[in-house]
């Protein structure tokens, strides 16, 4: 397990490490840092799968219901920053640049660990809740999870919402959270985001169900 952690953690780095490299070259090269806020966006991304790789090891936590599900609600606030940087391509549309291909690339880039984060910590979350529980629970809390988190991406993108602001507004977002149940948009962001979560979780679970039956 401990091998399994340290090979995933290296990759995950090393896919940022080339995410900042041809950040700089675009920087460098164009002399603008126009996709800069593409950085702290990976950086959200980052920290659900951070919490999810504690909760993997801290068996205190993973005996503790309330802890857990305290820390779980923590990770499923930050959840939906992850996939969000795939919405990030619709900056294409707005900026002028001779280089619209090498931009493209690296908004997908940005946006591909964005959703690998999201997916491997999901898959953490679903072993945890499958050995705290059992795999029904598991599998159909993934559900719900993928669904909420369709929602928090209509919620950023569309609302221009923050993870944060639940505590700072949560007045305000409450009152946009029901109005936007009742639009057509909002609905259909959600089940295209939660299908891809979906279908990305499975295909990943069924590659590394694979791997280990070998």
């Amino acid at each position: 397990m401990k091998t399994l952690f340290t090979k995933q953690n290296t990759v995950v780095s090393i896919n940022i490490i080339f995410c900042m490299i041809i950040m700089l070259l675009r920087v460098k090269y164009t002399q603008s840092i126009t996709y800069m806020f593409l950085i702290w966006n990976l950086f959200l991304a980052g920290i659900p799968y951070a919490i999810s790789q504690l909760l993997r090891i801290n068996y205190w936590v993973k005996h503790k219901s309330i802890l857990l599900l305290t820390s779980l609600s923590i990770w499923l606030l930050f959840l939906p920053n992850s996939p969000y940087i795939i919405t990030d391509l619709i900056h294409l549309n707005h900026i002028n640049s001779g280089i619209i291909w090498f931009d493209a690339f690296l908004i997908f880039l940005f946006a591909a660990n964005g959703l690998l984060l999201a997916i491997l910590s999901m898959v953490d979350v679903y072993i945890i809740l499958k050995e705290k529980w059992n795999t029904t629970f598991a599998s159909i809390s993934i559900v719900i999870i993928s669904f909420l988190s369709g929602f928090g991406i209509y919620l950023g993108r569309y609302l221009r919402w923050n993870s944060w602001e639940l505590f700072t507004q949560p007045n305000h977002l409450l009152k946009d959270i029901i109005i936007s149940l009742q639009n057509t948009k909002a609905i259909g962001v959600t089940i295209c985001m939660a299908s891809l979560l979906l279908l990305l979780f499975v295909s990943y679970l069924h590659l590394l169900h694979k791997k280990n039956s070998l």
